[in-house]
């Protein structure tokens, strides 16, 4: 069994004195030097769990959870993944953070503080592009073209919501499965969204589906959480050199919160957006696809529906059902963001 060590603070007193209901969100001191966890913890009487084998810190607050992990910068916090100043440090049995921890961790867990939606950024994956063509309709129509279209409306929707928002190509061009991916790695990445169109081997089949990551098999995981896949990703965060296992356990770590997330929001386009442009569905999905498997944030693929079937094909050319299209999905991922974060 694991060895915990538990530094669990519950402030009784605070509800019975005057005005501490009412307390101010911490905010950052200018200049001010590393902190002990304890001793904000104790402060502000959140419980906090430090994991003596794996050296992740379990923060919470009421419903609010936040972890970190000794020896890196990454926080994952409700929204998401956010950077730390420096690296968690542990000395001596103690747990030091740097002083933006504050203002960066324990105010969201608060609630006195809001993150802006420009603070969440979106990347819109167009798929296939140049030389991929991707699927073809029968009257002729590619899937790249289709779903770089759909991908522009849909960012200038999200963008006049408030997101920031970019994309993986903006043109016609080819990109890689391992450069959308590596995109999608970025420090500053919240929201992973790839865009196709299907193809099937019966013209009957139609309707939307929306997938996200299944479950992988032993070797399958084994892979996707090598941190040679994420070594560019990795050159963006402050961590120990060559520290392989502090490595793991932070992919393991950030890959938890996107599989909850990425299920979640599979469910809710599927639904809401077929109820938006009132067609079929055949449900939220789970596969490997590479884009999925590989991306460290919350990652769906949307699938708008099937070349194969002259209707939909037909649909799809109408620049006034790609504009819904997007503004379907931007309205299911906005109340989505609304809900959860």
């Amino acid at each position: 069994m694991r060895t915990l060590l538990w530094v669990t603070v519950v402030v009784v007193a605070c509800f019975l004195l005057p005005g501490c209901a009412t307390m101010p969100a911490p905010t950052e001191p200018v200049g001010e030097p590393e902190i002990v966890l304890r001793d904000l913890c104790v402060r502000y009487g959140i419980s906090c769990i430090v994991d003596s084998n794996s050296q992740v810190i379990t923060i919470q607050r009421d419903h609010i959870q936040a972890r970190a992990m000794v020896g890196s910068n990454v926080v994952v916090v409700n929204k998401d993944k956010l950077l730390l100043s420096s690296p968690v440090r542990l000395s001596r049995g103690v747990v030091y953070v740097p002083a933006d921890f504050k203002i960066k961790v324990i105010s969201p867990i608060f609630k006195k503080t809001s993150l802006e939606m420009k603070g969440y950024k979106i990347l819109i994956d167009a798929g296939h592009g140049g030389h991929d063509p991707g699927g073809i309709g029968g009257l002729g129509t590619k899937e790249k073209d289709v779903v770089l279209d759909i991908a522009k409306r849909l960012k200038r929707n999200l963008k006049e919501r408030g997101f920031s928002v970019a994309m993986t190509r903006e043109t016609d061009k080819f990109l890689t499965l391992e450069e959308r991916a590596s995109l999608a790695n970025q420090k500053d990445v919240s929201l992973f969204l790839s865009i196709h169109a299907n193809i099937a081997d019966s013209s009957r089949v139609k309707g939307l589906e929306v997938y996200s990551l299944r479950t992988l098999d032993p070797k399958e995981l084994k892979e996707a959480i090598d941190p040679d896949k994420y070594r560019q990703s990795f050159s963006t965060y402050q961590m120990k050199r060559n520290d392989l296992t502090l490595r793991k356990t932070l992919i393991d770590m950030m890959r938890g919160y996107k599989d909850l997330h990425s299920d979640r929001l599979a469910r809710q386009l599927t639904h809401e957006v077929s109820i938006a442009l009132d067609i079929s569905h055949r449900g939220d999905k789970q596969a490997g696809f590479y884009v999925l498997k590989y991306t460290l944030v919350p990652s769906v693929l949307i699938e708008v529906g099937f070349l194969s079937n002259r209707a939909e094909e037909k649909n799809l050319q109408s620049a006034g059902y790609r504009q819904k299209m997007a503004d379907g999905i931007a309205e299911s991922v906005s109340r989505y963001i609304r809900m959860y974060f």
